[in-house]
């Protein structure tokens, strides 16, 4: 019988699930363990914890805008950017992927609910959610681009983005413009775009994700940096917790397992 241990997770917020595969695979008596090594040399660990308590503490007294970046489905960091909003009296304000996936997981009540959350609505290719565009429409004219109508409106998005948008949490980029102290917003590189609208005169930009490790990653890191020194979001703050176990940690889960 042989053992896989693919991602030995501890220090995130469901090492419980670490722990109960080791006592399944102890019971299994297994003749062969294989096991991942991320972090086989490191003997020390950053938990979730850790990146919650760094994060608040730069951010706690702060009034400046808050920029955060973390891995779109990790909803175990998503839960840690949620409680450091709470203590530092903000509101979190993200996508509506992120919406998406609170409303599919809502039954489970693991994760805060959609109602607990901002859901920025970004303005898309015709720019229709704004009432500081105009455009030409036949028979009337140049009127503000939201009073086209709701139809046209919608017609900007996806279906499954559209149930969004009678949300009374809903947020566009006027809102975090106008109290950017009042938000922590969740941008990632794709959506830097978005400063545009913002306007932010300077902020703190917080990155919990892993560092640049290739080429491409390292070219990516060069565009993302010039975004954020246009907008005043340096020095990058990065604060993160891969979650992977240390050396000496992999090794006691070989032993118990053996």
């Amino acid at each position: 019988l042989t053992n896989y241990a693919t991602s030995v997770y501890i220090h995130g917020r469901r090492g419980e699930l670490t722990r109960k595969f080791v006592e399944i695979a102890k019971e299994a008596n297994p003749e062969i363990m294989f096991s991942e090594g991320t972090r086989i040399k490191e003997s020390t660990s950053f938990t979730e914890e850790d990146v919650e308590k760094k994060s608040k503490e730069i951010i706690k007294e702060s009034k400046k805008f808050v920029v955060v970046n973390y891995p779109l489905r990790d909803l175990d960091r998503f839960q840690t950017f949620f409680n450091v909003a709470k203590d530092c009296d903000r509101e979190l304000a993200v996508n509506l992927k992120t919406a998406y996936l609170l409303k599919i997981f809502e039954e489970t009540r693991k994760y805060p609910k959609l109602n607990e959350v901002d859901v920025y609505i970004d303005r898309k290719g015709w720019g229709l959610i704004s009432d500081e565009f105009y455009i030409f429409v036949e028979d009337k004219g140049w009127v503000k681009a939201n009073e086209i109508g709701e139809k046209e409106i919608e017609a900007d998005y996806f279906k499954w983005e559209r149930q969004f948008f009678g949300l009374e949490n809903k947020v566009t980029y006027k809102d975090l413009r106008e109290n950017k102290e009042k938000y922590i917003f969740r941008c990632d590189n794709f959506e830097l775009n978005e400063l545009i609208d913002i306007k932010p005169k300077e902020g703190i930009y917080i990155r919990s994700l892993t560092e640049p490790f290739s080429d491409d990653m390292v070219i990516e890191e060069k565009r993302v940096i010039n975004w954020l020194e246009h907008f005043n979001l340096v020095p990058i703050h990065q604060i993160h917790a891969s979650g992977h176990a240390n050396g000496s940690e992999i090794k006691q889960m070989i032993k118990e397992v053996s």
